[in-house]
């Protein structure tokens, strides 16, 4: 395996997720996993790479876990709309794959995504401003990695990507649904 080409899946990975879409970066990865994961683990950082479902990302552990490794991943703080969305999304893919397992991309529209989200949104007076909060969370999603846009910088249709279930376990979706309903009951 060529240094250089390693040097590369590494720091993709530090960057973002890796897809088996990205072709020669994800077949380097493949060749050099035991590697990889030596590495990040000297730096405190897990590899997780799910070969069914197409992709690989790198987590660091709760500082618990992390033995006294200072946090190198910094944590985002998400606001209500884009963990609302995220839930939603999640959700989605449940309810497809539980319906169709052999399903291998779920595509949604901006219409479609909207309306999910829209159900759980508080009642306003001010439509434009809740589909703008609604667009900038969809944006937000894309820039994290759980959608793609289809067909161009514009796209109005997403693909609801699989990482989402590695990033939003069942135990985490569960606390977020409960912090979710807390927020809307106040």
């Amino acid at each position: 395996m060529n240094e250089t080409t390693t040097a590369q899946v590494k720091v993709r990975l530090f960057k973002e997720p890796l897809y088996a879409e990205d072709g020669p970066l994800w077949d380097a990865l493949l060749q050099s996993r035991d590697d990889c994961a030596a590495w990040f683990a000297g730096v405190g950082l897990l590899l997780v790479v799910d070969e069914d479902e197409g992709y690989a990302f790198i987590h660091q552990p709760d500082t618990d876990e992390a033995q006294g490794v200072p946090r190198l991943i910094a944590r985002r703080a998400l606001g209500y709309e884009i963990t609302l969305l995220l839930v939603c999304l999640r959700q989605e893919l449940a309810i497809t794959e539980a319906r169709d397992a052999d399903q291998v991309r779920l595509v949604r529209t901006r219409q479609e995504i909207a309306e999910m989200v829209s159900g759980f949104l508080g009642e306003t007076n001010d439509e434009v401003r809740d589909l703008k909060k609604v667009d900038r969370a969809i944006d937000q999603a894309v820039d994290l990695g759980f959608l793609r846009r289809l067909g161009g910088g514009a796209g109005e249709d997403y693909e609801i990507r699989r990482i989402i279930k590695a990033r939003l376990g069942p135990a985490e979706l569960e606390t977020i649904k409960k912090k979710l309903r807390d927020h809307v009951d106040e």
